[in-house]
């Protein structure tokens, strides 16, 4: 990997009990038949809206590292079925990006 400037440092796992390792499989595939991979966040240190955003804004590409947790997510979620980027507008989820296996469709 080369030099890095502009870095997200995201803890990923286990998610709706689907192993990281199809996580990653599935969301490979959501690329080639979508063009776009979403990835939900349910944290509070790192707020989309009023801190990603600004950063990733101010230059150069940020670069999304992704270190493997083992404090795996095994409760109830409810899938996404929209998207936005102002927290105002919304717009459907595209085709090709599939909900993880189990979970339930909206």
């Amino acid at each position: 990997m080369g030099q890095l400037s502009r870095v997200i440092v995201m803890k990923v796992g286990v998610h709706l009990s689907e192993p990281w390792e199809a996580i990653v499989e599935r969301k490979l595939a959501e690329e080639r038949v979508a063009g776009v991979v979403y990835w939900g966040y349910g944290g509070s240190v790192c707020h989309p809206i009023t801190q990603v955003q600004p950063f990733a804004e101010q230059g150069s590409p940020v670069q999304v590292l992704m270190i493997r947790t083992r404090s795996d997510f095994l409760g109830t979620a409810t899938p996404a079925i929209a998207a936005s980027k102002d927290g105002a507008s919304w717009e459907h989820i595209p085709a090709g990006v599939r909900h993880p296996v189990g979970a339930p469709s909206s």
